[in-house]
């Protein structure tokens, strides 16, 4: 890739605004890894986003958390604010709150959503790739990128792109090998998982001979349903049983709004395939761990191993049997909206656990001061890169927004349109049909009893009041009404 003249007085200003910030007698040149000596050094990026992981199953994926958690720091209270997969990808690569970026659903003909949504609200002119393609960087997409994506366009702030057009089983992807080059159609008939890891260790080692840092996104299948399993794990997970919290096949939902009680309990054939579908779903992951391998070998080859940051997540979470959801999200519940993290990289200490509130509004600022870039002001979330050090953590937001809107598209997911407000301690959640939920997550983390508003006037009154200082705010209004310094904190 040539070197633009605006990349380089990018790349001259950073360093130079960069060294004038540091205290006196201390300096950022060293010896370039690529071989040029004495000029500063950006990380690079690695981001990986699996599709529909639910956090409780990295418990039977040992091999993800030894390369992940062990080697980095994992993240207990990481939310995503919408548990659907466009809207939350949509809240990655913009850093804003769905009622911000306007994508609410999927590409269903019904609420506004998909990749056809982003493209028209024109979303996609300002991402974190937009903003690290402007600060110097290489960028690349592999994957999936949203429902909807069917075509040969390639969004602005991607140098290469290699994305799946529409949905599997297609075997289809847009290419583009260049920033200026239009993409065309080409057939991949590989297994996904290990098709993206050839094009992510491809795209290192290319960028690797190039001054300029990069960044990649690599977006998974797995273990979204059907699940795509190489043929080498078809035999793997045969005695694996499906965890079977208290919350499973939930005998008692009174305590619930009328759509949760509109499922019946399950029989025993509706437990055996959710049972088959968690074995095929921990069978997929076993390519996206070998993807982190190859990756990670990829970068120690080239040297670029103690430079690179690597991100390992999901778009959102899954009910597998939860509150009688036999295959659930764009629910308030934590099997939902908890996902995993871990980040992995330079100054990140090993085996460290942080407990704060983070969502994935944080994603695109954290990466954007990390590698110098610009943080447009429309952006709603925080940079958590302060808690990527072993010093201690700094102040942090007690509660956030998680909303949710009901989708004509998808008759089977029966979720109303809703707003609830997430603290450490407690969720409290405004149906549009006029129910409420309120679940002390510290009592009752299965949230197997709402407590009503008689009796608890003075909480509910609280949560509230939080609520509505959340659920249209933007920007630095919802920073502040995160941390609290607007209303009231309860539950932090």
């Amino acid at each position: 890739m040539a070197i633009s003249r605006r990349t380089c007085l990018l790349a001259l200003t950073f360093m130079v605004a960069v060294l004038l910030a540091l205290p006196a007698g201390i300096g950022l040149l060293t010896e370039n890894k690529r071989g040029n000596a004495q000029v500063a050094e950006r990380p690079n990026f690695v981001f990986v986003m699996t599709d529909d992981l639910d956090e409780r199953s990295m418990k039977d994926l040992p091999g993800i958390q030894q390369i992940m958690q062990d080697q980095g720091t994992i993240f207990r209270n990481f939310y995503v604010t919408y548990a659907l997969c466009c809207p939350s990808r949509a809240t990655f690569l913009r850093g804003q709150y769905p009622h911000n970026h306007g994508v609410l659903g999927l590409d269903t003909g019904g609420v506004p959503g998909g990749e056809q949504t982003f493209r028209e609200l024109r979303r996609d002119q300002s991402t974190v790739a937009t903003w690290l393609d402007d600060a110097g960087y290489q960028t690349k997409h592999i994957g999936k990128y949203m429902n909807g994506y069917h075509d040969l366009y390639k969004p602005p702030g991607w140098d290469e792109w290699f994305t799946l057009q529409g949905a599997p089983p297609t075997t289809e992807y847009t290419v583009a090998s260049s920033a200026e080059e239009t993409g065309k159609t080409v057939t991949m008939e590989d297994h996904s998982t290990d098709l993206y890891a050839d094009q992510a260790s491809d795209f290192i080692r290319r960028s690797h001979a190039n001054p300029e840092p990069f960044f990649v996104v690599v977006d998974t299948l797995a273990p979204h349903g059907p699940p795509e399993v190489a043929d080498r794990y078809q035999n793997s997970f045969v005695d694996t049983a499906l965890p079977r919290p208290t919350n499973f096949n939930e005998r008692d939902v009174t305590d619930k709004p009328k759509w949760v009680q509109s499922y019946p309990r399950f029989s025993q054939d509706v437990i055996n395939g959710i049972q088959d579908r968690y074995r095929w779903r921990l069978r997929s992951m076993l390519s996206v761990e070998d993807l982190l391998k190859q990756t990670i070998a990829t970068l120690r080859e080239t040297g670029e191993l103690d430079n690179t940051y690597i991100f390992f997540t999901s778009d959102n979470g899954m009910q597998l049997g939860n509150h009688r959801l036999a295959q659930g999200k764009k629910t308030p519940y934590e099997e939902a909206i908890g996902v995993p993290l871990m980040v992995r990289g330079p100054g990140v200490p090993p085996g460290a656990v942080r407990k704060q509130l983070v969502i994935n509004n944080d994603f695109a600022p954290t990466i954007a001061e990390l590698a110098g870039a610009t943080i447009p002001e429309f952006v709603d979330g925080s940079s958590f890169a302060p808690l990527l050090t072993g010093s201690p953590a700094p102040p942090w937001r007690t509660a956030f927004l998680e909303e949710g809107w009901l989708d004509s598209g998808l008759p089977n997911i029966r979720t109303p349109d809703h707003k609830s407000v997430h603290t450490k301690t407690h969720i409290f959640t405004e149906y549009a049909t006029d129910e409420y939920e309120l679940y002390d997550l510290v009592l009752d983390p299965a949230q197997l009893q709402s407590k009503r508003r008689a009796g608890n006037e003075q909480l509910y009154s609280t949560l509230q009041t939080r609520l509505n200082s959340l659920r249209a705010c933007s920007g630095e209004g919802c920073r502040s009404a995160e941390w609290g310094t607007t209303t009231t904190s309860t539950g932090g």
